[in-house]
């Protein structure tokens, strides 16, 4: 057919994106968002009002919402989903860069206490920001 499979799954999924829920199609929501709403809430209604709702937020945020979304299932509430929401946010990588002489240290205190590099660096700062109040 001389398209990608991923272009024809969306083109499948906007086909089961109901009318009213099309019409909202760019102003409120992405044809992206709008297929990946439909696909976990069937109900127009709510599949509306939940539109509505995160028309608000920036496209990560809308992101990890129906993310969350699609893990609680159509029957859970707004507050259960914003909640599972910000937990996604708050769980972020992050990557930093160091000189090869403190990596050499990091190393090397991580192999006395039998730990990788990565997690003894994840156990150091995350003992910092909790000292902070964090």
């Amino acid at each position: 057919m001389g398209i990608k499979p991923i272009t024809l799954r969306q083109y499948i999924g906007f086909v089961a994106v109901p009318d009213s829920v099309k019409e909202l199609i760019p102003k409120i929501i992405s044809k992206s968002d709008a297929i990946r709403l439909c696909k976990v809430v069937t109900n127009v209604p709510k599949a509306l009002d939940l539109a509505y709702k995160i028309s608000k937020y920036d496209s990560a945020s809308k992101k990890r919402y129906l993310v969350a979304l699609k893990q609680l299932g159509s029957t859970a509430d707004h507050f259960e989903i914003m909640h599972l929401t910000n937990q996604f946010r708050a769980k972020q990588n992050i990557s930093m860069k160091i000189s090869k002489k403190q990596a050499k240290g990091l190393a090397k205190i991580a192999s006395v206490t039998e730990t990788e590099p990565q997690e003894f660096a994840k156990k150091i700062i995350t003992d910092y920001l909790k000292r902070r109040g964090y």
